[in-house]
C-alpha cells in the first residue's frame, strides 16, 4: 500500500482559491479564472485521461471535458456537470468510469461495494456524467480589487453555461467594457460597456444567446473593483 500510494500519489494541480474565484495558473503566467459550484477542502484528483486524448478536469465542483494540447488545451474547457461533491478521485477501467468519494444511496444501481461495506465505488459510462447536475458556479476576475486603468482583468470561463449575470461595483465612476474571446483563440473582442457610479452595483444579464469561450473586464480609470459573474 505505501508502494502504491507513492507510485500514483495526486500530483501538483495549479489550482488555487481566492476571494475572488478558482483559477488555474498556467505555466506561462496565465491565471485563468473558474466559477465556484462547491468548496473541496481535501485532496482530490484533478485531471486525468479516461480516454484517448480525451481528459476529465475536476475543479470546485465541475467536471469539465478538456482537450489535449494539440486540440486547443485548457483553453477549449467545456463544463460537463456540477455535481456538488468532493470526488477524492476517478480512472476510467475496462470502459467504464469509476468514481470514487461520491456519496450516493446503498441502493443505487451503479455503486459497487466492498463486503464490508466500508468501501464504495461508483461505476458508469463516462457519459452519464450529464446527468450529475447543470453546470453552475459563482465567481468573477475582481474581488475589491485595485484595477489599473485600460489593464485587462484575468479570463473567466463563459463557455457551456446558460444563464449569465454580472454584477460590478466600482469605488468610483468608470466604464468598463466587457470583452470576448469567443473561441478560446486568445482573439479578443469588445463586448458591451457598463458605467458605474461609485459605490453602486450595476448588473447586467447576458442574451439568451449569448456563448464565449472567456471573458475579461478593462475599466477605462483606476480604481477598486469587484466584478461577481453567477453562472446557472
Amino acid at each position: 500500500a505505501t508502494a502504491t500510494a507513492k507510485r500514483v500519489a495526486l500530483p501538483s494541480s495549479g489550482l488555487g482559491r481566492d476571494a475572488a474565484s478558482g483559477f488555474w495558473l498556467d505555466p506561462k503566467g496565465t491565471r485563468w479564472r473558474l466559477p465556484v459550484a462547491a468548496e473541496c477542502d481535501r485532496p482530490h484528483r484533478v485531471c486525468r485521461e479516461v480516454v484517448t486524448e480525451r481528459n476529465l478536469l475536476q475543479a470546485f465542483g465541475t467536471f469539465y471535458e478538456m482537450p489535449a494540447d494539440n486540440a486547443g488545451g485548457f483553453a477549449r474547457l467545456r463544463p460537463v456537470c456540477s455535481h456538488g461533491t468532493a470526488v477524492f478521485d476517478f480512472a476510467s477501467y475496462r470502459g467504464l468510469l469509476v468514481l470514487a468519494g461520491v456519496a450516493v444511496p446503498a441502493d443505487s444501481a451503479h455503486v459497487v461495494r466492498s463486503d464490508d461495506a466500508a468501501l464504495g465505488l461508483w461505476l458508469g459510462s463516462i457519459d452519464d456524467l450529464w446527468q450529475f447536475g447543470k453546470p453552475r458556479g459563482h465567481g468573477g476576475p475582481w474581488h475589491d480589487t485595485t484595477v489599473r486603468a485600460n489593464v485587462p482583468s484575468d479570463p473567466y470561463l463563459g463557455n457551456g453555461f446558460d444563464r449569465k449575470e454580472l454584477e460590478l461595483t466600482t469605488t468610483v465612476g468608470a466604464r468598463v467594457r466587457v470583452e470576448v474571446d469567443m473561441l478560446g483563440d486568445g482573439r479578443w473582442l469588445p463586448f458591451t460597456t457598463l458605467v458605474t457610479k461609485a459605490g453602486e452595483a450595476t448588473k447586467f444579464t447576458f442574451p439568451a444567446a449569448f456563448g464565449a469561450a472567456w471573458l475579461r473586464l478593462v475599466s477605462d480609470t483606476d480604481t477598486r473593483a469587484t466584478a461577481m459573474f453567477t453562472w446557472s
